[in-house]
């Protein structure tokens, strides 16, 4: 019980008196994110910045691009033409 009296007597004021004061930003803070659509290129750059991993990109494939991917209909995997 001495000890942890002493350990808070030792530490001090552990909170901050926010109306009156501001609160104390840490050197790497960039600011708050915005996302804009326009400019996102899908690449995951942020996710990759972001300090605390609280990023994620999800992309998915409308079904009109998979159906035109490899359908059948020649080319070089539809199997429609060619030998040799």
């Amino acid at each position: 019980m001495f000890t942890f009296i002493k350990k808070v007597i030792k530490t001090g004021t552990a909170t901050s008196s926010y109306p009156l004061e501001p609160i104390a930003v840490d050197k790497n803070f960039r600011g708050k994110p915005e996302h804009n659509p326009q400019q996102c290129l899908g690449c995951a750059a942020c996710v990759n910045a972001c300090p605390s991993n609280a990023l994620t990109v999800e992309a998915e494939l409308a079904a009109k691009e998979l159906a035109g991917r490899g359908g059948g209909g020649g080319g070089v995997c539809g199997g429609g033409g060619g030998g040799g």
